[in-house]
Protein backbone atom coordinates (compact mmCIF):
# COMPACT_ATOMS: atom_id res chain seq x y z
CA UNK A 1 0.00 0.00 0.00
CA UNK A 2 1.69 3.12 -0.72
CA UNK A 3 1.33 6.18 1.26
CA UNK A 4 1.08 9.77 0.96
CA UNK A 5 4.10 11.62 1.06
CA UNK A 6 4.54 15.41 1.34
CA UNK A 7 7.24 16.06 -1.69
CA UNK A 8 8.03 19.58 -1.00
CA UNK A 9 11.08 20.12 0.61
CA UNK A 10 11.17 23.20 3.10
CA UNK A 11 14.43 25.18 1.32
CA UNK A 12 14.49 28.64 1.45
CA UNK A 13 13.36 28.85 -1.75
CA UNK A 14 10.04 27.13 -0.85
CA UNK A 15 9.85 29.35 2.59
CA UNK A 16 9.98 32.51 0.12
CA UNK A 17 7.25 31.18 -1.83
CA UNK A 18 5.20 30.12 0.41
CA UNK A 19 5.68 33.92 2.05
CA UNK A 20 4.60 35.10 -1.12
CA UNK A 21 1.37 33.19 -1.31
CA UNK A 22 0.53 33.93 2.17
CA UNK A 23 0.99 37.91 1.12
CA UNK A 24 -0.69 37.85 -2.62
CA UNK A 25 -3.74 36.06 -0.59
CA UNK A 26 -4.16 38.83 2.96
CA UNK A 27 -3.37 41.90 0.70
CA UNK A 28 -6.84 41.94 -0.44
CA UNK A 29 -8.41 41.70 3.50
CA UNK A 30 -5.72 44.65 5.19
CA UNK A 31 -7.63 46.72 8.16
CA UNK A 32 -6.02 48.19 10.67
CA UNK A 33 -6.12 44.92 12.61
CA UNK A 34 -3.36 43.31 10.94
CA UNK A 35 -1.60 45.79 8.69
CA UNK A 36 1.65 45.59 11.27
CA UNK A 37 1.83 41.76 10.83
CA UNK A 38 1.65 42.18 7.36
CA UNK A 39 4.32 44.70 7.03
CA UNK A 40 6.36 42.07 9.13
CA UNK A 41 5.59 39.56 6.78
CA UNK A 42 6.81 41.91 3.91
CA UNK A 43 9.56 42.73 5.82
CA UNK A 44 10.34 38.89 6.50
CA UNK A 45 9.61 38.18 2.20
CA UNK A 46 12.35 41.01 2.09
CA UNK A 47 15.01 39.58 3.81
CA UNK A 48 14.21 36.12 2.01
CA UNK A 49 15.34 37.81 -0.84
CA UNK A 50 18.34 39.17 0.48
CA UNK A 51 19.65 35.76 1.82
CA UNK A 52 18.90 33.98 -1.60
CA UNK A 53 20.43 36.12 -3.44
CA UNK A 54 23.76 35.78 -1.93
CA UNK A 55 23.80 32.37 -2.85
CA UNK A 56 22.98 33.18 -6.65
CA UNK A 57 19.76 31.64 -6.60
CA UNK A 58 17.73 31.82 -9.77
CA UNK A 59 14.81 34.24 -8.52
CA UNK A 60 13.12 35.75 -11.74
CA UNK A 61 9.42 34.11 -11.15
CA UNK A 62 9.21 35.21 -7.47
CA UNK A 63 10.90 38.47 -7.91
CA UNK A 64 7.94 39.16 -10.68
CA UNK A 65 5.18 38.14 -7.97
CA UNK A 66 6.97 40.64 -5.42
CA UNK A 67 7.20 43.56 -8.35
CA UNK A 68 3.28 42.91 -8.56
CA UNK A 69 2.46 42.17 -4.79
CA UNK A 70 4.29 45.99 -4.22
CA UNK A 71 2.46 47.76 -7.09
CA UNK A 72 -0.97 46.52 -5.60
CA UNK A 73 0.37 47.79 -2.31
Amino acid sequence: MANSVESKANSHANLLRDDLDRAEREVVKLDAGNIELYLLLLDQIEMRFGELTANDTDLRPELGRWDSLLSRL
